[in-house]
């Protein structure tokens, strides 16, 4: 069970451990002050007069002083260094998280839809509703292409095509790149390109999205969308073959 520290337990901890050098620091070269300073006045290890002595040991303190505020210094942009990390990561997960429930909606809306359909233009009318989704509340494209592809033939079964209101087409995208593993020319053009993670049925779902900014968490759900995507065109095309 991982417990949370409060404020003041943190700023405890820090004390302990950021001050805890400096204090041990102050300690010696106090003592060291404290021992010196006898034999510095009358003149045992230096002929120095007590101005000199004077001026001597406020420059030691000035240098110890100045040595604790740069140790102190250092602390305190570590551990801002650390609240940013760890704030960063905090957001990212929270992001995470709320596209992950997002997604969790778009499956269950658009299955329940597709249970409710009558004919296969139908069926296919939510499965272009559920890529539009896809598209523009996870990939945060501008365009997108949604391509089935037979692993047989490498030729296309159906493509559903989404663009943003005002905005351009997708780029055409070959079958040949799409099934491939690598990854197209980078640059402001390259589309993001997003597999299914398996072929049942002998075929691939291809995600192609024109999109400004490249996330590996959201392509990881992009990725679980697709699988679920795949299924759900099975399940279409085997339900309406049956009707038949």
């Amino acid at each position: 069970m991982s417990v949370t520290l409060g404020p003041n337990t943190k700023r405890a901890e820090w004390i302990r451990t950021a001050a805890k050098p400096a204090i041990i620091v102050t300690l010696i070269g106090a003592l060291a002050v404290a021992l010196l300073v006898p034999h510095l006045v009358d003149g045992h290890i230096l002929s120095l007069s007590v101005a000199q002595t004077q001026s001597l040991l406020i420059a030691i303190d000035l240098l110890v002083a100045g040595a604790l505020i740069t140790i102190l210094n250092r602390q305190i942009v570590r551990e801002k260094l650390e609240k940013q990390t760890l704030q960063h990561r905090l957001t990212r997960s929270f992001r995470y998280i709320g596209q992950a429930n997002v997604c969790l909606e778009l499956i269950k809306e658009h299955s329940a839809a597709l249970a409710r359909s009558r004919s296969t233009n139908e069926s296919h009318g939510v499965l272009s509703d559920l890529h539009g989704a896809i598209a523009s509340g996870v990939a945060g494209a501008a365009a997108s292409r949604l391509r089935v592809i037979s692993v047989d033939t490498m030729r296309t079964v159906t493509e559903y095509v989404w663009t943003r209101e005002g905005g351009s087409a997708a780029p055409p995208i070959s079958n040949k790149l799409a099934l491939s593993k690598q990854s197209p020319q980078s640059g402001d053009s390259a589309p993001l390109i997003i597999r299914s993670g398996y072929q049942e049925g002998g075929i691939v779902c291809v995600l192609a999205a024109v999109t400004s900014e490249r996330n590996g968490g959201d392509d990881e759900l992009l990725n679980v969308l697709l699988n679920h995507f795949h299924l759900l065109f099975l399940f279409v095309h085997d339900h309406h073959k049956e009707s038949r």
